[in-house]
């Protein structure tokens, strides 16, 4: 679903200065940025090819990580926003929380994985 929302999210072009709501560009310039990422990270690698190499098993699901590269577009999205400066500063406080979150969680995961595996 989110791939389907991106190829038809309009965007400020920034050198005019003006909505774009054309699909044909908005498809080519997600093409160009992060469709790949977005592919890759979305589709269940693992259940499509199912082996029994665990090491091919674990990068297939280690896949499923660039997930984590979305979230990097969100800081971007509230600096573009039309908000109010209080309400982006308290976006930006919120973002550290889960960023702060899911950093933690990775690294709990990646201990885990040290220490009982």
């Amino acid at each position: 679903m989110d791939i389907i929302i991106t190829f038809r999210t309009s965007f400020l072009d920034p050198k005019q200065s003006v909505e774009i709501r054309d699909p044909h560009i908005i498809g080519r310039k997600y093409l160009r940025g992060n469709f790949a990422i977005d592919l890759i990270s979305s589709v269940p690698w693992s259940s499509l090819f199912q082996t029994d190499n665990q090491s091919l098993n674990f990068f297939l699901d280690s896949l499923g990580l660039l997930k984590l590269l979305r979230l990097s577009r969100l800081y971007s999205t509230v600096q573009r926003s039309n908000l109010a400066q209080d309400i982006k500063v308290y976006l930006k406080v919120i973002m550290m929380a889960i960023f702060l979150l899911v950093f933690m969680h990775v690294l709990s995961c990646i201990w885990f994985f040290i220490v009982f595996q």
